[in-house]
Order: structure tokens, then sequence, then C-alpha cells
């Protein structure tokens, strides 16, 4: 009997043990570790990556490695001061960017931001890229008029003439706002929310938890977006394993797709 229930219980924790793993690595963003490290990423469903410093020959190996989709990162709505191509839209930024103070919020009304943007979208389809992780939509959020709504519109409408998934992450003031306009929007395809049950605290440089506030309200964001037929992400950075459980139990009661990094640059 006891053989029976030792074997009973080995078998439950090698099942949970599986389960915890597929989970994993149902999603993975990587966008800040480096090149060889990105290389060596093995069977993600969605693996995100900056693809900008990659070769359309490292995406086919990110493919070989089985990682089913592959998407990007491309950031438009803010501009990086370490991108090469800075100094060209300098003079089209709009204020500086609370807490990251190597970037600044662009104005994506812009047609030659527009134009630089889909190129960049065009450059990455070549590589066999299968979606794009489009960051800094929030730029509608601390810039809210019809022409910043409008541009952004535009840049996302020329990215998804591509025929790649395309996933937002945060921007939720932008992409309610769409979904109120249109509720069978055609050129988003779902929404990555960062920070739903973590926070990062910039001030004391530490990683906490989620106000109840901020939580319940991207908790009714996830689902408004769940409605509408888009595909739910949720990218967390937690050490805590209580949190963790948090996160998996959540996630999987409503089909979200999860990742749960130890750093806020995304390199490990």
């Amino acid at each position: 009997m006891k053989k029976v229930l030792i074997f009973t219980i080995i078998s439950i924790l090698l099942f949970t043990s599986a389960s915890f793993a597929k989970s994993s690595k149902e999603y993975g963003v990587f966008i800040g570790m480096d090149k060889n490290k990105v290389l060596r990423l093995k069977n993600y469903d969605v693996l995100v990556v900056d693809a900008q410093y990659l070769s359309k020959e490292n995406i086919n190996k990110l493919h070989k490695n089985k990682n089913r989709k592959v998407y990007s990162y491309l950031n438009v709505g803010s501009i990086e001061k370490f991108r090469p191509y800075y100094s060209n839209f300098k003079s089209i930024t709009l204020s500086n960017y609370a807490d990251w103070p190597e970037e600044k919020w662009i104005d994506v009304s812009k047609k030659k931001w527009q134009k630089f943007i889909s190129g960049k979208g065009r450059e990455l389809k070549k590589k066999k890229i299968d979606g794009l992780f489009i960051d800094n939509a929030d730029v509608y959020y601390h810039h809210r008029n019809e022409k910043i709504y409008n541009g952004l519109t535009a840049v996302l409408k020329s990215l998804k003439a591509y025929n790649m998934d395309i996933v937002i992450n945060g921007g939720d003031t932008y992409v309610l706002k769409a979904l109120n306009k249109n509720p069978n929007l055609k050129y988003i395809d779902g929404i990555n929310q960062e920070t739903v049950f973590s926070k990062i605290d910039f001030k004391k440089k530490k990683l906490t938890k989620q106000s109840a506030g901020t939580k319940s309200y991207y908790k009714s964001y996830c689902s408004r977006a769940k409605k509408a037929g888009l595909s739910v992400y949720l990218l967390e950075y937690t050490k805590s394993k209580a949190l963790k459980k948090q996160i998996s139990k959540f996630c999987k009661a409503r089909g979200y797709k999860y990742y749960i990094s130890k750093s806020i640059e995304l390199d490990i």
C-alpha cells in the first residue's frame, strides 16, 4: 500500500512539473538577451526577440530550434538614443520618457516616421519573422489627440499589410479606443500587458507587487481584449514563488499565455 501511495505521489509531482515546464515554454520574451544566447533558445510556442539585430539565417535557426512562432520587438511610439537612426528623427521627438532617460516619445503622425517604421516591418518580414511585438503605443496615452491616434493607426495598418501577427505591448488607452470604434479590429491580433501582478519600483530599484487598483484595471482590460477575439499575453517581473503561482493560475484559467522574468532588461 505504501509503495502504491509513493508511486502515486511521484507521478503527481512529475505530471505537475511537466505541466509547468510546458506552460513556461508557451511564451518567452528575450529582447535584451545576447545574440549567442538567443540562438540557443528552443521549444517556445511564441518567442519574442529583437530581430533587428538578427539575420534571416538566425531566424531560420530559431525556427529549426522548434520555436513555433518568432516575433520581433519593434518600437513604434518612441525612439532610443542608442539606435543608429536616432539623429535622423530627433527633431520630431515629443517629450522625455519617464524612468527611461535614453528614450523619447516620438510624433507618430509624421509621414517620415510612418514610412521608416513601415520599412522596418518590410525588413523583418524578409527575415521570415512571424509577427511583431509592438512597443510604446502608449504614445497615445501621453499625447492624447486625434493626430497621434490616427498616426498610430496608420503605422499599425501598414505593418499588418505584411501579413504578420501584430501584438501590442501596453497601449491600453489606444487599444480600448480602437475597439470602441471597431469591435472587429483586423490589424491587431493580440495584446501583451506588463505588470498585472508585479510592479517595477524604479526609485527603490526593486520588484514588488502591483497595487490592487492597477491590477483590477489591467485584469479588466485583458478580459475586454479576450472578448474581442484578441490573444492575451502577460509579461511579469518577479522572483516571488507565491506571485508566480498566482500568475500561472490566473492565466491558465483564462487561456492567456505568460512569461515571468527576473530581469526588467529581459536578458535572462
